[in-house]
């Protein structure tokens, strides 16, 4: 099985190994969904954005359903929109309903764009914050063909991917250099995620659409951080003795461990001790890896 070494944060030591996406691909799709409620989620997701069978007869049934639209995919995706503000969005996306639905169907990227950035800008008139990743989710859930998603996974994914083939000014993975910033302007973003196609499928690669890429890679860091504990890297663990913001944080975990010691009675077995570390180093390089919004 191939590997390739994702690189993060400036020690050598700090690194994880990844198998080869083009091995990997079909594997990952498979395992997302099995995980947990994804299929479900999908279903229900499916039967509100692409049957497409609730019947609006006045404006507001289109609002409404705009706001089940919005209110689904936040609960469903974590987008972090803040409950109170649910409403804001919809009326944004209702006001533009349109001129929305003209670029979500074009077939230019800078429409396509467009249509991301008209729900995504913030307005003088309300605070709803960074809804970045939410726009391009809302979208692809129209027109899952025409937009792949952005989230701190994929941002993560692709910057770090591409960095680690770096061995001098002009060799990196699948992509030209990128900045992180870079990924943040979208029609930019779907250049480089067209190339990461490009790379893994090569000829055939317009044939794999953007909703099986976007489950790959979800599927992919959270199998990597989260489930495949026994399998992590044993120096991932040993490197927290060199990271002295790791090892505050994880004494300060082996303190709250020791209280329930003291209030149970009970002392943890050292399989269990094991599991919390591996698990507790796992959510920090997570957040390493992770590209923010």
């Amino acid at each position: 099985m191939s590997q390739i070494k994702i690189s993060f944060g400036k020690k050598e030591s700090r690194h994880i190994f990844i198998e080869d996406p083009r091995e990997a691909f079909k594997k990952y799709n498979e395992l997302f969904d099995e995980y947990g409620d994804n299929n479900a989620r999908e279903r229900l997701l499916n039967k509100v954005f692409i049957d497409n069978k609730i019947e609006c007869e006045n404006d507001e049934d289109v609002y409404d359903y705009i706001y089940l639209k919005v209110t689904l995919l936040n609960s469903f995706y974590g987008t972090l929109i803040k409950t109170n503000k649910l409403k804001d969005v919809a009326q944004r996306i209702y006001d533009n309903k349109l001129k929305l639905s003209e670029l979500m169907n074009s077939e230019s990227y800078d429409d396509r764009a467009d249509a991301v950035n008209l729900i995504w800008e913030e307005k003088e008139d309300d605070d709803v914050g960074n809804i970045y990743s939410f726009a391009t989710k809302y979208c692809s859930w129209h027109y899952p063909d025409k937009f792949p998603i952005v989230d701190s996974y994929v941002l993560g994914f692709l910057y770090r991917l591409n960095c680690q083939g770096y061995k001098d000014k002009n060799n990196y993975t699948f992509c030209d250099k990128f900045t992180q910033g870079e990924l943040k302007d979208y029609k930019r973003f779907i250049e480089i995620y067209n190339k990461f196609r490009e790379y893994i499928f090569g000829e055939i690669n317009k044939k794999i659409s953007y909703k099986e890429i976007d489950k790959f890679i979800w599927m992919y860091v959270v199998s990597r951080f989260k489930i495949e504990i026994d399998d992590f890297d044993n120096y991932i663990e040993i490197d927290i003795l060199k990271d002295d913001k790791l090892k505050d944080k994880w004494n300060i975990l082996q303190g709250e461990m020791k209280k329930k010691k003291e209030k149970t009675g009970k002392e943890l077995a050292d399989e269990e001790v094991s599991v919390i570390k591996k698990k507790f180093i796992q959510n920090e390089y997570l957040e390493k890896f992770k590209v923010s919004l």
